[in-house]
Parts: C-alpha cells; structure tokens; sequence
C-alpha cells in the first residue's frame, strides 16, 4: 500500500516570513522621495476705498449723568461712555477745573463727546446761590478747542423764577410733613424759623395741623435739573383753632424786605429759636435731669439739639464771639455775645468754622461750628444755652425781642399785598376741601 506523501508547512511558513521580513526589512531602509520646492511668496496690494466717519467734535452726541454716593469723575464719565485720561489729569490739576471734583449725590455732570469717546465740552452746575436774595446760577465749564487744548471757566447765569403753592398736613413733625408734600428743605428751613418765634414745634403741633406756603423757585434755563426752593413769600398755619400768618413786604422798596403778619406786626426776631436745621430736641431745659455721664441728678440749663456729627450750627443772633475754644465738660465751645444783656452758648462741637475767632462779629445764621460729642457727650448733639445777664433761660420760651411793627405809610401797601396773598390761601383751601368730598 502506496503512503500518502506528506505535506511539508513548515518549510513554505518560515519562506514566506522570511520574504516578508526581507521586504519590510528593505522598504525601512528604502529613503523618502524629495519634496518639490514651495513657489516663492509674493506680496500682492489692493488700494480699497474706505470711507470712515469724521470724527468731529460732538458727534457723539450730549449726554448727562446723575452723579451718585461713591463716584469719581472717572466713574461718572465712564457711563457717559467717555474715556478720556488727559481731560481727567486736566481737571486734577487746574485751579478752575478742579472745582468739578467736589460734585456730591443728586448733582448732574452733562458732557458733549465726540465718536472717539473724547469730550469736547463738560459742564458740572454748582447750583443757585444766594436763593433769597440775589439769586445767581454759577457752574464750570471745560472746553477742548480745535487744537485739543483744554481750557476751563467759571460762569454766572441769571437764573429763572417761578411761583409754587404747596400744602402739608402734619401727622407727626413739621419736616416730615414737609418732605411728603414735595416742599423744599430750604423752605421748609425758613418756615421754621418764621413760626419759630411764635410756635413751639416741637410741642405745639397737632395731627392734622394744616400748612399752607407760597415760595419762589428759581431754575437754571434750559437745565435739566428740578427748580430749587427760593424766598418764602408768604405762609399760612393752621395750630387747631389758632392761625399764623407770614407775608414777605419791602417795606423801604430797597429789595430786602421782611415778614409781618396779618396786622403788620414783625415777625422779626432778635434771635432764632433753633440754631440747627432738620434736627430734633434730646434733653429739654430743666431744673433736674439725670445726667447720661455723670449719672447723678442735676439742673439742665439749656437745650440739647440730636443731629449727625457735622451738621452745621448757626449763630441764633448778630454778635461778637466772646469765647472759642475748649471748657472741660463743654467740650469745643463757642459763647457769642449779642446786644443789651444777651449771650449764647454753642458746646460738644466737632470743630469750629475756618477763620473765626475771638473778637469776630458775625450775623444771624451764620455757620459757627459743626455738631460733635466733645466734652462728656454720649453721641453726637449740640447743647445750647441762651443767657440773659449771664443767667440762663429756657431758649424755646423766653419772649424774643421783635423789630418795630409797620408804620402808617407803608401799611397800605402791605394791606393789598396781604390781601391778595389770603386769596390764594382760600383759593388753596377750596381746593383742598373739594378733594375730600
């Protein structure tokens, strides 16, 4: 029997590794073909025609920004999308121009800009001064000229004047009232010192006591910017069934002028009843009060005025400043001499108004020092005394001296005036009373 012939694998595996081995082995040792040369760069240029805006001054158009708690200028002119480094290192440092860094809250910056974001004109209002006697608008202007040089002035404008009849119900103070109703913080200021010689406003007043007031407003043409409050120009209260009244007369016709009730009495007082604004009585004058610091009880011969620490104090009368400097328990201290035999005491000031000293005389209403707690002071207050031959009285009860009442030759005059001002009241009351029915 003839065998099968055997078939040999081993041999044809290890021949064909080997051939492919060979040729792995030979195309690894096989060199990569030359890369053809790249062509040589060359440059080509296109003129194109753009036509870009001109970038003149104000095409960016005027804008105004309200300047709020916590801003710089460069804040403020930021929202106006102005970012101009030079015209910020210009205000810095010129004398004029760097009135605009004393802006405070509420107050506007108005600026024309151009496309660039550059300003070409910023405008900062100071506001009306002088509002009850000689109005008169003042603000600072920078102005970048043609060249981009900057330059800055101060201006005065004439300022507009308008009429405004308010009317107030108190519920609780007289400033509260005042303040729902829209009137003004200056007027409702010279309102109080008006009444303050006749009316306790503190005590006196009721719920529902009426106030009824005819000011001035004066505005700036073309501002944007609400009119301020100027001169009162007459007022009627309404103390449950007592009435007060105020009219403003010239008498001499020489653009001063004062108030005068209904018969023509001055309302004039020698003093003012309250030597701060807007502030409200802690301790009244007393024969026997705790004392906060001292802790025994003892005479309170005065009036402690509670106000933020740097309110303003007036002087409640014309005079020569007698005393300015520290008194132990009083703290910073001013005494202010007036005529006859009267004086006042202002004590626990923070600091005193710059360039005032001894032997200065000074006006009613004039700003002596500022609101503090120097002394033995637990907060900051202003504790007040009125003396009378160096004895101290009750400065919310003492009778005032009052200027002289009207004489026969302008009463007249001032009969038509108040006339037709009581008009207007019961015109004011007419209209109150058909809201309510």
């Amino acid at each position: 029997m003839i065998g099968s012939p055997r078939i040999r694998v081993v041999p044809v595996v290890v021949a064909l590794t080997l051939a492919f081995g060979t040729v792995l082995t030979a195309y690894g040792l096989v060199k990569p073909l030359p890369e053809p040369p790249l062509p040589p760069v060359t440059t080509v240029t296109v003129p194109v025609a753009l036509e870009l805006p001109a970038s003149e001054p104000g095409a960016g158009g005027i804008q105004s920004a309200r300047i709020r708690l916590g801003d710089t200028l460069q804040s403020v002119l930021a929202r106006m999308d102005i970012i101009d480094p030079v015209l910020v290192e210009f205000i810095t440092r010129d004398e004029t121009a760097r009135g605009i860094l004393s802006f405070r809250a509420g107050e506007t910056l108005h600026a024309e800009s151009d496309a660039m974001g550059r300003a070409s004109r910023l405008v900062y209002s100071k506001g009306i001064v002088d509002p009850q006697e000689s109005p008169m608008g003042l603000r600072i202007v920078v102005e970048r000229d043609a060249d981009g040089q900057l330059s800055a002035r101060g201006e005065t404008i004439e300022v507009e004047r308008g009429i405004a009849l308010r009317t107030a119900t108190i519920s609780s103070t007289l400033f509260g009232a005042t303040h729902a109703a829209r009137i003004p913080d200056a007027v409702a200021s010279q309102v109080a010192d008006i009444l303050g010689g006749e009316i306790d406003l503190y005590r006196d007043l009721r719920r529902g006591d009426r106030l009824e007031v005819i000011y001035e407003t004066l505005s700036e043409p073309d501002s944007l910017e609400l009119p301020q409050g100027g001169r009162v120009l007459a007022l009627r209260f309404i103390n449950g069934k007592r009435e007060l009244t105020a009219f403003h007369f010239d008498a001499a016709g020489k653009g001063g002028g004062e108030y005068y009730d209904i018969d023509g009495n001055s309302l004039r007082k020698t003093f003012l009843r309250y030597p701060i604004e807007f502030s409200r009585i802690s301790s009244r004058f007393t024969d026997a009060r705790l004392h906060p610091v001292l802790g025994r009880v003892r005479a309170h011969k005065g009036v402690d005025f509670a106000a933020p620490a740097g309110t303003p104090i007036r002087a409640t009368g014309d005079g020569v400043i007698e005393f300015i400097g520290r008194q132990r328990g009083y703290g910073n201290v001013v005494i202010v001499r007036h005529h006859g035999e009267y004086s006042t005491l202002y004590a626990h000031m923070r600091g005193f108004a710059r360039h005032l000293g001894k032997g200065d005389r000074i006006a009613q209403g004039t700003v002596i020092g500022f609101v503090g707690s120097t002394g033995y002071a637990t907060g900051p207050h202003l504790h007040y005394e009125f003396r009378i031959g160096d004895e101290q009285a009750n400065p919310l009860a003492a009778d005032l001296p009052v200027a002289a009442p009207l004489g026969r030759a302008a009463l007249a005059r001032f009969d038509a005036v108040a006339a037709a001002y009581m008009e207007r009241f019961e015109h004011m009351g007419a209209l109150q009373l058909a809201r309510f029915e």
